[in-house]
């Protein structure tokens, strides 16, 4: 599954971000010499993923050097979410809307905004290491996997094999795929 990562902000954290992001923007330009509207700290969603980490990072960089107070917040992708409603996160740089079926209703009611994609494209598969392919002949054909359980099975698991997903607040659809 293939996704493109969106922007997801509270609705008034929308105006103090757009003019932040303009801000770091103009930053190209040599004669500019504004200041910020505010000393607030702006409080940036990171989460633990290196693309999250990429991508918010580069954020409080940028809008750093245009002069705001950023502060990178460790969160979960789920909760995240409550906390853009609460205000405790003024903004997430990246969202998997492929994960997220509840993001649309908060939008829809007003609750987050969606301001736009941010260019990258996520790729959310299943892997396996090469020397399993010599093990379980037919992959990638997951019709392989009823004759090759044993390759991936643990004391715990018996004669079954053990799938090793995603942590569980990463959202995703394992569980349909696996059916």
């Amino acid at each position: 599954m293939t996704t493109k990562t969106k922007f997801t902000y509270t609705r008034r954290a929308v105006s103090r971000f757009a003019g932040a992001v303009a801000g770091a923007v103009m930053l190209a330009s040599p004669g500019w010499a504004d200041v910020p509207e505010s000393t607030d700290p702006i409080h940036l969603s990171i989460h633990d993923h290196v693309g999250s980490h990429f991508m918010s990072t580069l954020a409080k960089r940028l809008l750093e050097k245009a002069g705001y107070n950023v502060e990178l917040v460790m969160i979960g992708e789920t909760e995240v979410l409550l906390a853009d409603q609460t205000g405790d996160i003024s903004f997430q740089i990246e969202t998997w809307t492929s994960t997220h079926p509840e993001l649309q209703p908060m939008i829809d009611e007003g609750k987050l905004t969606l301001v736009g994609e941010t260019g990258l494209v996520g790729k959310d598969r299943w892997w396996y290491p090469l020397y399993v392919k010599e093990l379980c002949p037919g992959l990638p054909d997951w019709h392989a996997l009823k004759d090759c359980a044993e390759v991936f099975a643990t004391p715990e698991t018996g004669d079954k094999g053990r799938f090793l997903g995603y942590p569980d607040n990463w959202g995703g659809w394992d569980e349909e795929r696996i059916a």
